[in-house]
């Protein structure tokens, strides 16, 4: 008597919960009846076979998954947002500052630098967040807003803003994405040659400082909101023509 053979458990398994559900009888009907014709052939053969279509399931899973537009939206805005509290961490740590014990050697001349990221590296910037925080906010919302208030860096980064709303209705998803990361990072990275490169007072510095800061600030949700939308629209199209 011959022994029956099913596809391998596992494998069946996945496949179901790698399928949309609208496609998964008609998908499992056909991978169980290709399955059951090689198994005639050679079992070892069709749960290789079987395997390898799960493979490409699960493949196919994770491009819809990659590729679905809420998923992009929520990845995009969710390092959008980890950039914004970022940014406003540093503009509060630097407004209260009045050492750097704690710090590592070098520290010091390394922020005149420009290099304004390295505190994320440090414990003690960790350590004395609610301590800042409190600080920022002690004297009042106003003056907690005014922080943030930066008449160069708004200049700047409404005038990128301008250019990635353009972009956002002119050119390519992937020209988008690249001017917006470059427009985002620019202030920033322009500090930081100016500082590794010209001799600053310490008076002159913080300005610099706050303009690398508040520039990214201001433009990260904004830019991550026209690439999202973009994308949407981009996705929108795609899944009309294939419909």
């Amino acid at each position: 008597m011959t022994k029956h053979h099913n596809p391998p458990k596992l494998a069946a398994w996945l496949i179901e919960r790698f399928t949309p559900k609208h496609h998964q009888d008609a998908l499992l009907g056909d991978l169980y009846e290709e399955y059951f014709e090689l198994k005639e052939q050679n079992l070892t053969l069709a749960n290789r076979w079987f395997w390898l279509q799960t493979r490409l399931c699960g493949k196919a899973a994770f491009h819809r998954l990659v590729t679905n537009a809420n998923v992009i939206k929520a990845f995009l805005f969710s390092i959008g947002l980890s950039v914004f509290t970022i940014s406003a961490l540093l503009v509060m740590w630097l407004s209260s500052m009045d050492n750097v014990d704690g710090f590592s050697d070098g520290f010091w001349q390394s922020l005149l630098n420009g290099n304004i990221h390295l505190a994320l590296l440090e414990g003690a910037f960790w350590s004395g967040t609610p301590d800042y925080i409190m600080k920022s906010t002690n004297d009042g919302i106003w003056q907690f807003i005014g922080l943030f208030i930066h008449l160069p860096a708004l200049i700047l980064a409404s005038a990128s803003l301008i250019a990635i709303h353009y972009l956002s209705k002119t050119a390519s998803l992937k020209s988008l994405i690249f001017s917006s990361v470059s427009l985002v990072l620019m202030p920033y990275l322009y500090g930081l040659f100016l500082l590794n490169n010209y001799d600053y007072a310490a008076t002159q510095t913080g300005p610099i400082l706050a303009s690398m800061l508040l520039s990214v600030f201001y433009l990260v949700l904004p830019s991550c909101y026209f690439i999202a939308k973009r994308f949407r629209t981009e996705h929108s199209q795609i899944w009309q023509s294939d419909s």
